[in-house]
């Protein structure tokens, strides 16, 4: 039976076609006649706009949601600047289909050794000593933001809104987390904002804090100023190892610098996630679109120049978190690695090959894994490796470390235990059993601790038995009798350290008892001098009251003996008054 899966490809602008062009011949090397891809083009982006007056139409957002995965390049150029801007301008069309797929989460990993070593060691502007280790993932918040808010754009004012809801930060920081616990030990999870100065990263710092704190307490929780990440990523960069959570404006920027590590964003890829494979909180089936962290590249397009590296690598993505197909997805990136190594790169790079030529490289060095993997014989394939003599390894400190092709978003494999005949040689190879032991619960630790010394016990236990029976002599349990001797010494030393710290804790709790005793007193004469203090004021407030009432008597005499005086005083000018006008005559009468 044939498996097709649905790919919509979206070229762009730009370098886009010709990087789309090699990742699609990297994904028909990959047809068999049990499974095909169906491929549908489409445009987005200044074609769009060219084409059909909008940067994206509502077919191409149905044909995605239809699709199983989306394979985008890049849009934009400066034909399309001047004349439109924001949702209507040739990024809104990628802008809006993330909107459309509900594509919250974009992942953008960054190794020191992805996709090559070389590269970083060749390219990369920073010392070697300062990228070495460098291994982590920025998860971007996709759908909000600054980017999806309400716009103003005047002649001398402009303005973005910058708003986040609770919802839109909590799953983002969930996937986060989810992406942190693939890894063993869990990577810590280090949240960017400007909770110093915005308000929509005051709630950012809120709703993260919230939900890693109750839904994820084994995950480190890292709370750092997005300005100050970015001069940490240029001047300590392992220092930021983990998950990097940021919103769409801060994760835009620091993913983009991001690509100083390795030296160019021409092979850095990026998926863009609804959820988590296996995720069964999601509504729908999961959505993506993966897309290369490099622009449209204008001023270089049509000169077969471009490096097809990210956009291959797109490829590789798509296959993991989209068609669930690992294998395919690690011969995808090896083939690459291959490449890189061998020389053949483009001009970014320091090479001389075209886009074309990296890109058939690449589905040569696919085609030939593919062919050396079904060419090999049936009971070569099937005959497990040889058991390694135990003999023969090399004592080190820690056990060998498990190198990964692709170290990012993978499940922790279960550790391997050792066979009868794989004995661990190292030394301290049962502290193997406390490893990650921060994560666990208070009771899971008792447990472990419990079950540790019972086999101990039961070690010694044995070995006694073999020494009464003669199978062990004095030479062989020398090692035992001063790994007894030890702890015997070191029981004494810690009595001795325990019964000096006594001595202190005591003379510490005298001291503390008399300085005690000494502040009671202080405080007994502060009452009773605050207490004399009060009543003086009591009885002084009582006089002034008294004083009050007798000036408050004194006042209303003295009102009326003025009224009194008022009084007298006009009698007598009615008295004085002279009254000829009653009695004058009437002169035109007579």
């Amino acid at each position: 039976m044939t498996q097709t899966f649905k790919i919509l490809i979206l070229p762009g602008d730009g370098i886009g076609p010709e990087v789309m062009t090699e990742a699609v011949k990297v994904l028909k090397a990959f047809e068999t006649p049990q499974r095909k891809f169906e491929l549908r083009q489409e445009l987005i982006g200044g074609c769009s706009i060219d084409a059909h007056g909008k940067p994206v139409t509502d077919d191409v957002k149905q044909a995605a949601l239809n699709s199983d995965a989306v394979l985008f390049a890049a849009v934009g150029g400066p034909k399309w600047d001047n004349a439109r801007r924001g949702l209507d301008g040739p990024e809104g069309g990628l802008l809006q289909l993330r909107k459309a797929m509900d594509i919250y989460a974009n992942l953008r990993p960054c190794s020191s050794t992805s996709p090559s070593s070389s590269i970083a060691k060749e390219f990369s502007p920073f010392r070697q000593d300062v990228i070495e280790g460098v291994d982590f993932v920025v998860v971007r918040e996709n759908c909000g933001g600054a980017y999806f808010g309400r716009k103003i754009e005047e002649e001398t004012y402009a303005m973005d809104e910058w708003g986040y809801s609770e919802a839109e930060i909590q799953r983002v920081t969930r996937l986060s987390a989810e992406v942190a616990l693939r890894h063993n030990p869990p990577w810590p999870v280090i949240s960017l904002d400007k909770a110093n100065v915005l308000a929509s990263s005051r709630l950012w710092r809120r709703v993260v804090d919230k939900t890693m704190t109750a839904e994820y307490p084994q995950v480190k929780l890292v709370h750092q100023l997005a300005d100050s990440a970015s001069l940490i990523l240029a001047t300590n960069p392992r220092s930021l190892n983990g998950v990097i959570l940021a919103d769409n404006t801060f994760g835009d920027m620091i993913s983009d610098q991001a690509g100083s590590i390795v030296g160019t964003l021409g092979v850095l890829p990026s998926a863009s996630l609804n959820g988590l494979p296996g995720d069964k909180t999601l509504k729908t089936r999961p959505y993506g679109l993966y897309e290369p962290t490099h622009g449209s590249a204008p001023t270089i397009a049509g000169q077969n120049i471009a490096n097809p590296v990210a956009m291959i690598l797109c490829v590789a993505l798509m296959f993991r978190y989209s068609l669930s197909m690992e294998a395919e997805a690690q011969r995808v990136e090896d083939a690459v690695r291959k490449v890189l190594d061998s020389g053949l790169r483009t001009p970014d790079l320091g090479g001389k090959a075209g886009t074309n030529e990296v890109g058939d490289a690449i589905v040569s060095a696919v085609s030939k894994d593919s062919s050396s993997t079904l060419n090999m014989p049936t009971k070569e394939r099937e005959t497990p490796p040889p058991t390694p003599n135990p003999e023969k390894l090399e004592r080190s400190p820690t056990p060998p470390a498990i190198e990964r092709t692709a170290p990012f978003l993978q499940p922790a494999s279960p550790p391997v235990r050792p066979t009868s005949t794989e004995q661990p040689t190292w030394a301290g190879s049962c502290t193997l059993r406390l490893e990650n032991l921060e994560a666990q619960t208070s009771k899971t630790k008792k447990e472990l601790m419990r079950s540790i010394a019972q086999d101990i016990c039961a070690t010694f236990t044995c070995i006694a038995k073999h020494a009464e029976a003669g199978n062990l002599e004095d030479q062989h349990t020398d090692v035992i009798d001063n790994v007894i001797k030890m702890i015997r010494d070191t029981d004494v030393k810690s009595r001795h350290r325990l019964e000096k710290r006594g001595r202190r804790l005591r003379k510490e709790r005298d001291w503390l008892r008399m300085k005690h005793r000494k502040m009671g007193r202080e405080i007994d004469e502060f009452s009773l001098l605050y207490r004399k203090k009060v009543r003086d004021l009591i009885v002084a407030l009582r006089e002034q009251n008294h004083e009050v009432e007798q000036l408050r008597a004194e006042r209303e005499l003295l009102l009326a003996k003025i009224h009194e005086d008022s009084a007298l005083a006009s009698d007598a000018v009615d008295k004085e008054t002279d009254v000829d006008g009653e009695f004058e005559i009437d002169t035109e009468k007579v």
